[in-house]
């Protein structure tokens, strides 16, 4: 399967990950009352296989976070939070010094929640935006296990490996 975009698109894509960040990153700072920045992500296009395979590799260093999209379409929003990423958060956040480490107590979860809801929030009023669209994030959750595995029910059936 050939994926691919232009320039444009990328640039489209872009600028409302952009707007969306900038928006998360206000009410971000209000959290950490610091001033936050936050950089717009590279952006790759995958198939189904390939986007399992990275899932796997990240979720094996990283505490994931899952928001789902609901509304005109549907979809599913992934953040990975290395350990030097909750350990800076809890310092800043939670004023708690914590080691670097996945391990995470209940409050350093509720954080990563809270910090995923802002973020895919605020991305997705800007595309619902843009779009015209009714969607909304519903409520993020840690998920447990095999992540991979949960998201092949959400992946076209032709293009995941067994």
């Amino acid at each position: 399967m050939d994926l691919s975009m232009t320039d444009l698109e990328r640039d489209i894509i872009r600028e409302i990950l952009n707007i969306g960040l900038a928006r998360a990153a206000d009410s971000f700072a209000v959290i950490a009352q610091e001033r936050v920045l936050l950089e717009v992500p590279n952006i790759d296009l995958l198939v189904s296989d390939d986007i399992l395979v990275r899932v796997r590799e990240y979720q094996s260093q990283h505490v994931p976070i899952q928001s789902d999209i609901r509304g005109d379409f549907n979809g599913t929003t992934l953040m990975f939070f290395s350990g030097q990423h909750i350990q800076r958060l809890s310092r800043v956040c939670l004023r708690m010094n914590a080691p670097e480490s996945l391990e995470v107590n209940e409050l350093q979860e509720s954080l990563l929640l809270e910090i995923s809801n802002i973020i895919t929030g605020a991305l997705v009023t800007q595309l619902a935006n843009i779009l015209k669209a009714n969607i909304y994030g519903a409520p993020p959750t840690a998920p447990r296990g095999d992540i991979a595995e949960i998201m092949q029910g959400l992946l076209p059936q032709h293009q995941c490996s067994p």
